[in-house]
């Protein structure tokens, strides 16, 4: 992964430095697209399976989610997997937010 950072950091100081490339754009581009389709693929992925529990227990995950944080759900099996598809689906829904905002 530091790697990966140096390297961005050297592209970041070319085109500071006034260095513009159309390859270097287009396949940034084209990495931020794949990277936001890959985490389309895993909420909608996540969402059938809050979906499950949303029909079994009758609720919504957001209230679910309120519940859960206020501490009064406990900690059966299922309200452990289902509070974590719901922070993974959180976090995948961050990380679209944070790769469009790099669009506009």
């Amino acid at each position: 992964m530091s790697a990966t950072i140096a390297k961005l950091r050297s592209l970041e100081k070319l085109l500071e430095n006034g260095v513009e490339d159309l390859t270097v754009q287009m396949t940034i581009d084209k990495i931020i697209e794949q990277r936001i389709e890959e985490e389309m693929k895993s909420m909608r992925n996540l969402k059938r399976k809050l979906k499950k529990f949303e029909r079994k227990y009758g609720t919504t995950s957001k209230e679910f989610y309120e519940r859960f944080s206020k501490g009064e759900l406990g900690d059966s099996a299922d309200v452990v997997e289902w509070f974590a598809y719901c922070d993974m689906y959180r976090r995948s829904s961050d990380r679209v937010k944070l790769l469009r905002n790099t669009e506009e």
